[in-house]
């Protein structure tokens, strides 16, 4: 009797099986004009191209190129001299000749061009070019005309500015924004070819033998692990979504439902984020960041060292003793 009402209990359908859904699915055909990929398929997408790019920078780091046999360190000390340098010198030729070095240790790097250049330019246009499209014109940077946009016959004051009567873009102004543009290539491009080319445990060690705060690495650590979790929860969660849908539904209907699922993505990826603490706990973790073995620097890290910053100060020093800009 007993074995029968359990078994009972387990082939009982669950209640929340029973509840009408309220939403209404509509197929979408293909010969549609506003056909486009639902909004599950995007989310996937998305997340797949983040997970992608983090195993590919593993991976990345791992090739026999010029800087991936350098030590850490060294290449940390790169990044940090080198932003400071690409900061200092306002000449565009200089910056141009910073651009064509930096290409050059992509390509010995061995490194995808294409796609290497590709993320970095989308940050530039994002960071560097929205941000300095005020400068082209001569309300902001008054100079000689070199296209003329509107002609008005009276000026006026907008905000803090003054608006002159014709809006034109300004040579000074090209020049000024072309500069502010390469500079941030310059350092964008940097900052990744030295992510591409070190794996990130070998990027927090090498700052903590450079002193860096214990806390700030650990917040760093702990928080590339979270978001690479709720990443692929995420990811793993939309692709169950999408495997129980045998077709293209509305996109308004798929909002509704991705969206009342997003509790349980953060509710999953917080427990994982949890057990993954109490599983570092339990190894012995007690809040100080143990390195183990750390590669000694060699010959070849100090002469590549040396030869960087020289290079780097000299063009430096001759930029702003010549006012080259």
């Amino acid at each position: 009797m007993a074995s029968r009402n359990w078994f009972q209990k387990m082939t009982e359908i669950p209640s929340f099986l029973l509840i009408n859904n309220p939403v209404t699915l509509h197929e979408v055909k293909k010969n549609d004009k506003k056909f486009r990929f639902s909004f599950i398929e995007q989310t996937l997408n998305s997340s797949g191209k983040f997970i992608s790019t983090t195993v590919f920078q593993y991976h990345s780091a791992l090739f026999k190129g010029i800087l991936q046999q350098l030590n850490p360190v060294v290449k940390l000390l790169m990044l940090l001299v080198g932003t400071t340098g690409i900061a200092l010198i306002h000449s565009v030729l200089f910056q141009l000749i910073l651009s064509f070095l930096i290409f050059l240790l992509v390509a010995f790097s061995k490194l995808r061009l294409r796609s290497f250049y590709k993320r970095v330019l989308t940050l530039v246009l994002i960071f560097g070019i929205i941000p300095t499209l005020p400068i082209y014109f001569n309300w902001i940077t008054p100079g000689k005309p070199a296209l003329e946009l509107i002609k008005s016959g009276c000026s006026f004051n907008f905000w803090i500015y003054h608006v002159p009567n014709s809006l034109y873009i300004s040579y000074e102004g090209i020049h000024h924004a072309l500069r502010l543009e390469i500079k941030v290539l310059n350092s964008l491009a940097l900052s990744l070819l030295i992510i591409h080319t070190t794996q990130f445990v070998d990027i927090v060690k090498a700052a903590s033998r450079l002193k860096a705060p214990a806390i700030f690495l650990l917040i760093i650590t702990l928080s590339h692990k979270l978001i690479f979790i709720f990443t692929k929860v995420l990811e793993d969660s939309f692709l169950g979504l999408k495997s129980r849908w045998w077709r293209k539904i509305d996109e308004n209907a798929s909002r509704q439902i991705v969206g009342n699922r997003f509790l349980l993505v953060f509710n999953k990826t917080w427990h994982r984020y949890d057990q993954t603490y109490k599983a570092m706990i339990a190894r012995g973790f007690n809040g100080t960041i143990e390195h183990g073995y750390q590669k000694q620097l060699n010959r070849l890290d100090i002469l590549f060292l040396l030869l960087f910053i020289v290079v780097l100060s000299t063009a430096v020093t001759i930029s702003n003793v010549f006012q080259l800009y």
